[in-house]
């Protein structure tokens, strides 16, 4: 194999672990926006029933 197609290679190989480590990485930051939504959700659902009638 020629060193050409080694470089290519590699830097193919590397462009797509660069992609996957983004995806996970906005893969994460999306559950810490989910589960702060959620708390919210529950924090809000909570108060709207400590008063009578519920909202």
């Amino acid at each position: 194999m020629a060193l050409a197609t080694q470089v290519q290679d590699a830097e193919r190989q590397q462009a797509a672990l660069a992609a996957r480590k983004e995806a996970l990485e906005l893969g994460l930051a999306r559950k810490d926006g989910a589960g702060a939504l959620l708390a919210r959700h529950r924090r809000d659902r909570a108060v709207c029933w400590a008063r009578w009638p519920p909202c």
